[in-house]
């Protein structure tokens, strides 16, 4: 459901980002054992990169899905977030696969919401494309809502 007031996006499951993830964390943990170090300094790096390969896991398998609703105020209702709870869009950056929205809640605290555009169908990528860039949303002639 769009209006000129708030962008709706349906909200799925990426299939790109554990794929990146797994490659960056599999050239990450090569790395160390392919340079010249002590065995200690690639135990540390490997230890380290694990850890954040691990940290990164688990914030895919928490990513909301759903319906993320974005106000042309700037507020913005995430997936699985309390009713009571709003954030306001801080700042948003586009890549050409991937989407970052810095949220502040009421209590000031800042979260990242990574969008990736395998996560949304092609006429709701090119709706947070158009609000990112603008900071409203447009109906495009001939886009039509997508059908359940």
């Amino acid at each position: 459901m769009r209006s000129a007031a708030t962008l709706t996006l349906d909200l799925g499951r990426s299939r790109a980002l554990p794929i990146a993830l797994a490659a960056v964390a599999a050239a990450a943990l090569a790395a160390p054992w392919l340079a010249d170090l002590s065995l200690a300094w690639r135990v540390v790096l490997d230890l380290a990169a694990a850890a954040i390969a691990i940290r990164a896991a688990g914030s895919l398998r928490r990513a909301p899905t759903g319906a993320l609703h974005l106000g042309a105020d700037g507020l913005v209702r995430v997936p699985g977030a309390s009713a009571d709870r709003s954030s306001r869009l801080v700042d948003g950056t586009l890549a050409a696969v991937l989407a970052v929205l810095v949220l502040r809640d009421d209590g000031g605290r800042r979260q990242r919401l990574l969008v990736a555009r395998d996560a949304l169908d092609p006429g709701d990528w090119r709706q947070l494309r158009v609000y990112l860039r603008h900071g409203r949303t447009q109906r495009h002639a001939g886009t039509a809502p997508r059908a359940p």
